[in-house]
């Protein structure tokens, strides 16, 4: 055994744990702060509220780290002392305002990391404020981030189904970009699903960082999967994606289930055939048809 397989120490277990709590509270704080990074004096606060929580609670939760910042104990006043109420106070809305009862408590849910497929379903928030549906995006990220980072958990497909909605959260494409580089080490395989590539509008502006981080994940793409556009799409597509005249004059042509793969230099046309157990899984266009 070399000292690359070497199992974590209970030091670096929660070195990691506690790097990840304050990573993820910081991302929570920032959306309900309109999205604004947090101020050194603030990440100094919020670092010692979440160490306070964790040291005093079996399973520290967003009320804990409330009341440590809005009650800081002696030992910590002076380093949370103004900052921390303002983030309490940003925080609070998840334990009594609109966001009340999805975040203040323990999960409710665990990973099973024997099950074939794992879903997160974000149907139930569905007319929910933007906050909700950014913090939901955070905290399911952490989490699969934490699995899928864990070299003991095996090698596993990572679907980003709704595409355009990982690159408008900035946290959430970083995450993703850390993902993308690093998926031989971690053993994944990542895929990215947009509608169109006019969704890397939705990263931010051309020439801004997420709008960079965003055109990096084509870029190491080594295997682009192009369904028939739309003639007024097909320009952006052949241009981003490098396709040739000729390819795209296929793309233009594809039956429905058809696909140009593009592995590396080489492209193939290929034909995806639904078996009796995915189309009811698979098939939404059912749900389009006249009863």
């Amino acid at each position: 055994m070399n000292s690359e397989d070497k199992p974590l120490s209970d030091f670096e277990w929660a070195a990691i744990v506690s790097s990840r709590r304050l990573a993820l509270l910081g991302t929570l704080v920032s959306i309900l702060l309109g999205g604004r990074m947090l101020e050194p004096a603030e990440h100094v606060a919020l670092t010692r509220a979440v160490s306070h929580a964790a040291e005093n609670n079996k399973v520290p939760t967003i009320p804990h780290v409330i009341s440590a910042l809005k009650n800081p104990s002696e030992e910590v006043r002076a380093e949370i002392q103004d900052q921390g109420a303002n983030l309490g106070h940003a925080l609070t809305r998840c334990v009594t305002g609109d966001i009340a009862g999805m975040f203040d408590g323990e999960s409710t849910v665990s990973f099973n990391p024997d099950a074939p497929i794992m879903v997160i379903d974000t149907s139930g928030l569905t007319g929910a404020s933007s906050e909700a549906v950014s913090i939901t995006s955070a905290c399911t990220s952490a989490w699969v981030e934490a699995v899928v980072t864990n070299k003991e958990s095996g090698q596993r497909v990572v679907v980003y189904e709704e595409g355009w909605d990982t690159l408008s959260d900035p946290a959430a494409l970083e995450r993703m970009v850390v993902q993308w580089k690093l998926a031989r080490e971690y053993g994944i395989t990542n895929l990215l699903i947009l509608h169109k590539l006019a969704d890397l509008d939705m990263a931010g502006d051309s020439g801004s960082k997420p709008r960079a981080l965003a055109e990096s994940l084509l870029t190491d793409a080594e295997i682009r999967i192009v369904y028939r556009q739309a003639p007024g799409a097909l320009p952006t597509t052949k241009k981003n994606l490098g396709l040739t005249t000729a390819e795209a004059e296929k793309v233009s042509k594809l039956k429905k289930g058809q696909g140009l793969w593009k592995v590396g230099p080489r492209s193939f046309i290929v034909d995806n055939k639904m078996t009796a157990a995915e189309r009811p899984v698979f098939d939404t266009d059912a749900r389009m048809e006249s009863k």
